[in-house]
């Protein structure tokens, strides 16, 4: 105590310490203050510097100052106690190193103040590091500003160099337009050079050189596949076009040709349609490398199978030198990719290959062709008697069959068999298109009796024979009693299967007073018979309502359309003995009577019809033809058969 009362006569304050010992601080005045602090920071010197590490290791020391007085006086002495305290810090500071970790062990605080310290060396960094942002930035949007600049320069460049084309073109279009557009063959070397050179210097729009050359293909078809061919911008807009100039021939839509009529105007560009075909050849030969189902060029338009029979006919007249030419080259592989492509494509070239001869093949092929024959003719029919293939569709495939019936042979006829052949239901489509083209006499009178002999006599024979057997299984169950009276109602009538007068079954007797009505006579001499007066006319038979009857009947229709044979054949002698049996007496009598009615209705066509569309070429003496008379389709006053011949009209 009495210590304690010393230091504060001299100015010095007990204040608590960091080990609960009180420590002495001098809180006197500044002349004393500076005194004391002088000796006493000789004296203690390693005591201070101890103090400053235990301050540095997180330890402070809690003063409370006593008076109001004392705490003001402390503060006052602050600033001149702190060159003391640097001064000794100096003697003691372990260099920069210990001067940079003394932040990172202070938190924020420390940090803040290590910068206060160190504002020379911080700021330095920060405006150095915000300088070399800057200048990268600038010198970024100078880069960037730089090639916009440029790229405007080559646009505005580029758009001046077409501009300054398009006018020199022009002016180049328009000194040849002339040319261009002339008609006739006396100037077509002349077209065609002008034409070439535009198409090759690309001069000219692809369209418009498309244009220019399909017109010169009418005057010489070679010039016009020479600048097709070096057209370069070939897309499926081109093909399409191209396809669109093929027109088939008369021969290709109707299996006839007459040079005049005006349905076979087009046969005037037969040979450029020709040569149109042989331009798709080209082309569509190197695409078939290309995956299944992504091949380009020419073959794009058989990728929709719906378009492809929108234009079946026009499709396989296109693409018939394509498939030829592969098949004379006997490219098995590649004729097997084109059928892999599309359903279209398998469609259009299993049609041209049927029209090629497997006999021509060597021997060393014609095994291998023999099976590409057979697996395309059974695709076909399997495809047309398809769902995918609607009546509209089975009817173009029956009328290219028809038209190319020479071309087929054994394969076209086997064709027909296969799909006339299956039951009316599915046959009827078939039967009334092939109808219509006997009708209007459009097939080769060649291949008349081919198709009479080899398709329509054998089917009509199979279905008879079906029809004999069921006429008789009907009989035999009708048995007559033993008084010789058929059951009830079996008067002989047509359908009745019983017993006649005669003793004969009604199906094998034929219709009623067979022997004695004028029906019974030759159809010429029955047509020629007046009726008495109040006699009743003879009834012709009702037509059955049976199937297989019906089916019999429709396909006797197509023989009626047919000439008869000059030397009938066994099969044709056994078809007119069975149809009595099959039909219960109808047939052969109403088959006889309706060939001979429309032999006379064809004849009397061929009278008023002329050979050649013109009006002024018409036969003498017979009345100039009307308008749609030369835009008919009824080839049958070319028929020979349809001549005078006194035979066959007995």
């Amino acid at each position: 105590m009495r210590a304690a009362g010393n230091l504060a006569a001299k100015g010095w304050q007990s204040v608590g310490s960091r080990a609960g010992r009180d420590e002495p601080r001098f809180t006197g005045g500044a002349a004393g203050r500076d005194t004391h602090f002088m000796s006493r920071s000789k004296r203690t010197g390693s005591q201070t510097a101890g103090g400053a590490k235990e301050s540095e290791g997180g330890s402070t020391a809690s003063a409370v100052v006593s008076t109001p007085v004392e705490a003001s006086a402390v503060e006052k002495s602050a600033p001149a106690a702190a060159p003391l305290a640097t001064g000794t810090a100096s003697t003691t500071s372990p260099g920069p190193s210990g001067a940079a970790a003394a932040p990172a062990s202070r938190g924020l605080a420390g940090f803040i103040k290590w910068a206060s310290t160190n504002t020379q060396f911080f700021s330095s960094v920060i405006i150095g590091g915000a300088g070399l942002i800057a200048t990268s930035l600038y010198q970024c949007n100078q880069a960037k500003l730089a090639e916009r600049q440029a790229a405007s320069q080559q646009k505005i460049a580029t758009e001046q160099a077409i501009n300054n084309w398009r006018i020199e073109r022009a002016k180049i279009l328009a000194q040849n337009l002339q040319t261009l557009t002339a008609r006739g063959g006396d100037n077509a070397e002349q077209r065609y050079g002008v034409l070439l050179s535009l198409s090759r210097g690309n001069i000219l729009d692809p369209d418009l050189a498309v244009t220019y050359a399909l017109e010169l293909g009418k005057d010489n078809p070679d010039y016009m596949a020479s600048v097709l061919s070096n057209i370069e911008q070939k897309d499926a807009h081109h093909y399409r076009r191209l396809a669109g100039a093929y027109l088939p021939s008369c021969t290709q839509r109707y299996g006839v040709s007459v040079h005049g009529m005006a349905i076979c105007k087009d046969d005037q560009y037969a040979e450029r349609s020709r040569a149109i075909a042989e331009v798709i050849a080209d082309d569509a030969e190197g695409q078939l490398s290309e995956p299944i189902g992504r091949a380009g060029g020419p073959l794009v338009l058989l990728r929709d199978e719906r378009e492809v029979h929108t234009s079946l006919l026009r499709m396989v007249g296109l693409y018939g030198e394509f498939v030829e030419e592969l098949f004379e080259r006997r490219q098995w592989p590649t004729l097997t990719r084109l059928f892999q492509e599309s359903t279209g494509a398998s469609l259009v070239g299993s049609l041209n290959l049927l029209m090629q001869s497997s006999d021509l093949a060597n021997a060393t092929d014609l095994e291998a062709a023999h099976q590409l024959f057979a697996d395309r003719e059974r695709w076909l029919v399997s495809y047309v008697l398809s769902p995918s293939c609607d009546p509209e569709c089975r009817g173009r495939v029956l009328n290219i069959v028809l038209s190319h019936l020479g071309r087929g042979q054994d394969a076209f006829r086997r064709f027909l068999r296969s799909v006339l052949s299956r039951p009316r239901g599915e046959s009827s489509v078939f039967i009334h298109r092939l109808h219509g083209r006997l009708s209007y006499c459009q097939i080769d009178p060649d291949e008349y009796a081919g198709l009479r002999d080899q398709v329509i006599v054998p089917i009509a024979a199979d279905w008879v024979k079906k029809a004999v057997v069921q006429v008789q299984a009907a009989a035999a169950a009708n048995v007559p009693s033993a008084t010789g009276k058929g059951p009830a109602g079996a008067t002989g009538a047509p359908g009745a299967p019983g017993k006649t007068g005669s003793g004969k079954p009604a199906a094998l007797a034929g219709p009623p007073s067979a022997a004695s009505s004028p029906s019974a006579q030759t159809p010429a001499t029955s047509q020629k018979t007046e009726p008495l007066a109040g006699a009743v006319a003879p009834l012709i038979p009702a037509l059955p309502s049976d199937p297989l009857q019906l089916h019999i009947d429709d396909l006797l229709g197509l023989l009626s359309l047919l000439p008869q044979p000059s030397e009938p054949s066994e099969e044709w002698k056994k078809l007119l003995a069975d149809l009595a049996i099959a039909t219960r007496g109808r047939q052969p009598t109403l088959f006889l009577a309706r060939h001979g009615e429309e032999y006379k209705r064809r004849k009397a066509q061929a009278q008023t019809q002329p050979l050649v569309g013109p009006p002024s070429l018409h036969v003498a003496g017979k009345p100039a033809p009307s308008a749609s008379l030369r835009k008919s389709k009824n080839f049958c006053a070319l028929a020979t058969q349809f001549e005078e011949d006194s035979e066959e009209e007995e």
